[in-house]
C-alpha cells in the first residue's frame, strides 16, 4: 500500500487501536496489496529464470568450443 487513497483506514471514522484484525475494507486491501506483490514476484522470477537459462546456454556453447579439437 503506497498512498492515502489506497489505505482504508485514511479518514475512516470507526478506527480503533484493534480495528485491523477484524476490518473487512482493510483485510481486504492487504490480500490486494499481497496479490500485486505476489504477481509482480512471479513476473520478475520468470523474468530472471529466463536469463539465467541464456547465461547457461551461452556457457556450454562457449565451453564446447573451447573444448574441440583443431583438425
Amino acid at each position: 500500500m503506497k498512498g492515502p487513497k489506497e489505505r482504508p483506514c485514511w479518514g475512516c471514522t470507526e478506527r480503533t487501536p484493534t480495528c485491523h484484525g477484524d476490518c473487512p475494507e482493510y483485510l481486504g486491501a492487504v490480500e490486494r496489496e499481497t496479490e500485486r506483490k505476489k504477481a509482480a514476484h512471479r513476473e520478475s522470477r520468470g523474468k530472471q529464470d529466463y536469463i539465467e537459462t541464456k547465461k547457461t546456454a551461452i556457457r556450454r556453447t562457449i565451453r564446447g568450443v573451447h573444448h574441440r579439437k583443431e583438425i
